[in-house]
C-alpha cells in the first residue's frame, strides 16, 4: 500500500512524466493500492507496461455541510452513488458538518480497469458531481 504521500514536481522539470511505473517487461503488479497521496504540480497518471496488473487508486472526499448563512449544519443525511448510481455512501456528517471518506477513482484487476467516479453527492434535495481524480475537499451549501 501506498498512502499520504505527497509526490511533487520539481519547477523546471522538462516535459509530462507519469509519476509512477508500473511492472516491467516480466513482473505484473499485484493488489498494489494507492490511497490518498498528494501530487503536486501534476496529475496523478501510471506508466504500466502491457501486463495484465492489479491494482487500485483511492482519494479523500472532505465533505462539509452549510446553512444559507454559511454556517455548518451538522448530521446532515449524505447519500452518494457511483458513476452508475449505485449507492455506496448513507451517512450523516458529524455534528460540525463534516464528513471524510476514502473512495475508489477506479480498480484495475488482471488488466481490466472499472471505474467508480465520478460521484454524485446528494444532501437536502441538491446533487453535487464530484470528479475524484485527486484528494478534494468540497462545500455543500443547503440551498
Amino acid at each position: 500500500m501506498i498512502k499520504g504521500n505527497i509526490i511533487e514536481k520539481a519547477p523546471h522539470s522538462i516535459g509530462d512524466f507519469a509519476p509512477v511505473r508500473m511492472g516491467s517487461r516480466v513482473h505484473r503488479a499485484i493488489g498494489t493500492i494507492f490511497r490518498s497521496n498528494e501530487f503536486r504540480n501534476m496529475d496523478f497518471n501510471i506508466d504500466a507496461t502491457d501486463l495484465p496488473h492489479s491494482y487500485s487508486v483511492y482519494w479523500t472526499l472532505d465533505l462539509h455541510t452549510l446553512n444559507r448563512s454559511g454556517e455548518s449544519y451538522g448530521n446532515a443525511d449524505i447519500t452518494i452513488t457511483d458513476r452508475n448510481g449505485t449507492p455506496v455512501v448513507r451517512q450523516q456528517t458529524c455534528e460540525r458538518g463534516m464528513l471524510r471518506l476514502e473512495l475508489p477513482e477506479f480498480i484495475v484487476e488482471d488488466g481490466i480497469k472499472t471505474w467508480s467516479a465520478p460521484y454524485t453527492v446528494s444532501y437536502q434535495n441538491q446533487k453535487e458531481k464530484v470528479d475524484l481524480n485527486r484528494n478534494k475537499q468540497i462545500d455543500l451549501i443547503l440551498r
